[in-house]
């Protein structure tokens, strides 16, 4: 066979036109995939922080609520309860109930010179143990009450529009988000961390 026909023949052409069409079109599905899967646990936990922020300014008691919505954001996230076999390592709920240091005293006189109307983490009520990579327990960004080493977040400098005299109460999930498809071999590189937070 000369080189020259070699060189013309068209066998195994499509073969390889389909095995490189077909890796290419495999990646762009894996990342579908992913994007599709964590934005799905974005709005399940946007959902979840209104409805927990919702609920708690209406009076249901904060355990209550908290629970209520645990359950519902199953299998995002599962308590071991309600929803089994349980990922409480992979999530933290957070409610705060963000209030004057005297509601009276504030009430009586509300101006900002007044320090009675000092924005404080009055009550905290957390559920998960999200520990990310042993870098310690997530804390709350509004503040907090329950002896979170290393966050210097305070109420006042988060809430810094709203009226002397009320109150505040926030619901924030961190959510450590898992690939469901190998496309991090592909060297895509998704954020793990999601953080929602709502309040009323």
């Amino acid at each position: 066979m000369k080189i020259r026909n070699i060189f013309r023949c068209r066998k195994g052409q499509g073969v390889i036109e389909l095995g490189l069409s077909l890796s290419l079109f495999l990646v762009l599905s894996l990342g579908v995939i992913e994007v599709s899967n964590m934005l799905h646990s974005y709005l399940v936990l946007t959902h979840l922080t209104r409805e927990g922020a919702n609920l708690t300014s209406r009076g249901t008691e904060p355990d209550v609520a908290l629970d209520a919505i645990i359950k519902s954001a199953c299998p995002t996230l599962q308590d071991g309860a309600s929803c089994a076999p349980g990922n409480q390592e992979q999530w933290r709920v957070i409610y705060s109930l963000i209030a004057p240091e005297d509601m009276a005293g504030c009430l009586a006189s509300p101006t900002t010179s007044n320090p009675s109307c000092n924005y404080v983490v009055k009550d905290q009520i957390v559920r998960g143990t999200l520990d990310p990579a042993g870098a310690g327990v997530v804390c709350s960004a509004t503040g907090s009450k329950i002896g979170c080493e290393g966050n210097d977040a305070s109420p006042a400098d988060v809430y810094t529009d709203i009226g002397q005299g009320k109150s505040i109460y926030a619901i924030e999930v961190f959510y450590l988000h898992e690939t469901v498809t190998p496309v991090a071999n592909f060297g895509v590189q998704l954020p793990n961390m999601i953080y929602e937070r709502a309040t009323f």
